[in-house]
C-alpha cells in the first residue's frame, strides 16, 4: 500500500484480517501496519509461531486463502510480511507498546527507540 497516511478503511481490514487468521487458529502473536518511508510504503507485518513451527510458504498459503475467502478483506496479499515474533523490529517495538491479545488500533508515530525513528505503525497486537 503505497499511500503516505493509512485510510480508515485499511485500519479496519487489517483488523479483519487478524479476526479471520484467529478464526482459524493462526498463531497471530503480533500485528500492525508499519510506514517504511524510504520505500513510502505501508506493509502489514503479522509475526507468527508458523514460521518458527513450519515453512513460511505454507504459512503464507493460509494469510493468502483468507484474504481470497474474504473479499471484504482488503489488505493486499503483497503488502504482508510474515515475520518470526522475535524479529528485530518487533523486539524494538516491544520495548515500549504492550497490548493484549485484543485488536484495538494504536497509532504509532514519529517516535524513536533505541535511536531507531519509527515513522508510523498501527499496532494491533504486540506480545
Amino acid at each position: 500500500m503505497d499511500n503516505a497516511v493509512l485510510v480508515g478503511d485499511a485500519v479496519e481490514a487489517g483488523k479483519r484480517l487478524i479476526e479471520e487468521l484467529d478464526r482459524i487458529g493462526f498463531s497471530v502473536v503480533s500485528a500492525l501496519w508499519f510506514h517504511d518511508p524510504d520505500e513510502g510504503q505501508w506493509r502489514f507485518i503479522v509475526a507468527s509461531n508458523e514460521v518458527v513451527r513450519k515453512d513460511s510458504r505454507e504459512a503464507y498459503k493460509k494469510i493468502l486463502r483468507v484474504i481470497r475467502d474474504h473479499p471484504d478483506i482488503s489488505v493486499g496479499f503483497d503488502d504482508v510480511i510474515l515475520t518470526n515474533p522475535n524479529d528485530e523490529l518487533i523486539r524494538l517495538l516491544r520495548r515500549d507498546v504492550h497490548t493484549g491479545p485484543g485488536l484495538e488500533p494504536i497509532r504509532y508515530s514519529k517516535n524513536a527507540i533505541n535511536n531507531v525513528f519509527i515513522d508510523d505503525a498501527i499496532i494491533y497486537r504486540l506480545q
